[in-house]
Parts: C-alpha cells; structure tokens; sequence
C-alpha cells in the first residue's frame, strides 16, 4: 500500500493587491478608462497584512458631472478592476470638492 500527502499546490496571497483604484459616481475624469476614475495608487511594498495604507498623493481635483446627486458612491477596485469588500470599520477617506 503506497501512502502520499497532498496538502494544496496553492500558494495563497497574503497580499493579493498591488494597487488599488477608486471610482465615484459624480467625477467625469477625460484622463481616465473609465472616467469614473477618482485616484488609482499603489501599495508600498514595505505594507503588511493589517497595516495602515496611506497613500502619498497631492490633492486631484476633477471635474463633477453636472446635476443634482442624493448620495456620492465611492468603489474600490484591485488592479484588475475586481470591486474589493473593505472590511475594515475604521477606514478614513478624505474628499474635498471646491467651485471654480
């Protein structure tokens, strides 16, 4: 009787995401596919399971479609557009919007 272990030939990902791309549905950005596009960023490769992710990034402004909105919807993809469950209670995002 031959006897053999198999576990997985998976190696799961503890950090699956290398960058991350937000969208929201009142920006109308003419330098991004899709215009939706609010920041993209990448994850500095010194971040670990858990850590805080604070992206390095001066304000960027972009233009807000014209209208009236009932709620402002943010999402937040992977680098291949896959919608990520954030599953973090004490998440922060800061939004500025300004008039010209």
């Amino acid at each position: 009787m031959q006897q053999y272990s198999f576990l997985n030939d998976y190696v799961p990902q503890m950090k699956p995401s290398s960058s991350f791309i937000i969208t929201n549905n009142l920006v109308n950005n003419v330098f991004a596919r899709p215009s939706n596009v609010l920041n993209a960023f990448t994850v500095p490769n010194n971040v670990s399971f858990g850590d805080l992710i604070t992206p390095i990034n001066d304000i960027i402004y972009s233009k807000i479609n014209p209208g009236q909105y009932k709620s402002i919807d943010l999402v937040i993809y992977d680098q291949d557009f896959r919608e990520l469950k954030i599953m973090d209670s004490t998440m922060l995002l800061t939004l500025s919007i300004r008039n010209n």
